[in-house]
């Protein structure tokens, strides 16, 4: 793990909080999970020390929690990868709320290096000073005078980055990409699902043909339902979005969208409608079940760790007043 340190690891001698020592305010950044992370993250928007260390607990508890909830639900060896995960989040808990209320910015992999650029650019921002430019007053009088140029507001510093031209032209053309593969993924899964299949070379004569061994079973059925209403919903998701690009809205749906894609994939785990028996090496099926099976749970974990970070930029922003 990579520890930084800041004035020799001890936190600013700065109360916070209604004269809460910032140790005290950073341990109970984790007393609750990412639960009171995010409540000190509203709360306190003045120390760095502070807020660096409920985003961190934002981050690491809620993977952990999504790890959870998706590792936990998979056959078998879910009951295993939940109690792994339990222990390794209570260790966890107990080191970093001793290292906070050391006043230690101890910073886990990722989710320290995420939750300090955070910290410092909301901080940085929230202490800006007025600019003064010295201009030409009256060239007849030949004086000079100093105008007081009031500093851009956070929000407008955000709404100018959030819609420029080519920000807003990179949003609808990720929301259209969305919207195509979507409709393909559903135009596949609903008409020609029977060809996830094994193909096998069968030779005729002199001619060799391919005779299809599909891999799905009936079990698919019970798993189109919420895959199609998923991608109806990323459908017509990124097309209002296309429509009305506005920050809450896109976070918003963004996240909902996330929770329904993580939800089909983690019901596909569970259901698994596949049957590589039809392959003839026994060796073969099995790694091509194993191998679909990681595959799921990278893509279901990836989605959550995505929508768990779009959560914690929302926070952050709306926090920070920047929207």
């Amino acid at each position: 793990m990579e520890i930084k340190t800041e004035n020799q690891g001890q936190y600013s001698g700065d109360r916070t909080l209604k004269d809460l020592a910032p140790n005290v305010a950073a341990l109970l950044c984790y007393v609750g999970g990412w639960i009171s992370g995010i409540v000190f993250l509203v709360l306190e928007q003045k120390n760095r020390f502070v807020r660096f260390h409920a985003i961190q607990s934002i981050a690491v508890f809620g993977i952990l929690t999504l790890a959870g909830a998706v590792l936990g639900s998979i056959p078998v060896v879910g009951f295993g990868f939940r109690w792994a995960i339990w222990i390794t989040g209570f260790i966890l808990w107990i080191i970093l709320m001793v290292k906070a209320y050391a006043g230690e910015y101890f910073k886990m992999p990722w989710a320290g290096n995420f939750a300090e650029k955070l910290a410092t650019e909301s901080i940085q921002q929230a202490v800006q000073q007025p600019i003064k430019t010295e201009v030409a007053a009256n060239s007849a009088a030949g004086q000079s005078a100093a105008i007081n140029i009031a500093p851009t507001s956070k929000r407008d510093e955000f709404r100018a980055k959030y819609y420029s031209v080519g920000a807003k032209a990179g949003r609808i053309t990720g929301s259209a990409f969305a919207i195509a593969w979507s409709v393909a993924l559903l135009i596949f899964f609903v008409f020609f699902h029977r060809y996830i299949a094994y193909y096998e070379p069968v030779e005729i004569g002199n001619i060799t043909q391919w005779q299809v061994h599909t891999l799905v079973t009936s079990s698919f059925y019970l798993w189109l339902p919420l895959l199609t209403a998923t991608l109806v919903l990323s459908i017509i998701g990124h097309a209002f979005l296309i429509a009305f690009d506005k920050y809450i809205l896109r976070q918003s749906v963004e996240i909902v969208l996330a929770i329904f894609g993580i939800a089909a994939v983690v019901n596909l785990l569970v259901i698994f409608p596949f049957n590589f028996n039809v392959i003839p090496n026994a060796d073969m099926a099995f790694w091509a079940a194993f191998g679909l099976s990681a595959t799921l749970i990278i893509i279901a974990v990836g989605m959550a760790i995505g929508a768990l970070v779009r959560l914690i930029q929302t926070v952050v922003n709306v926090a920070d007043s920047k929207y």
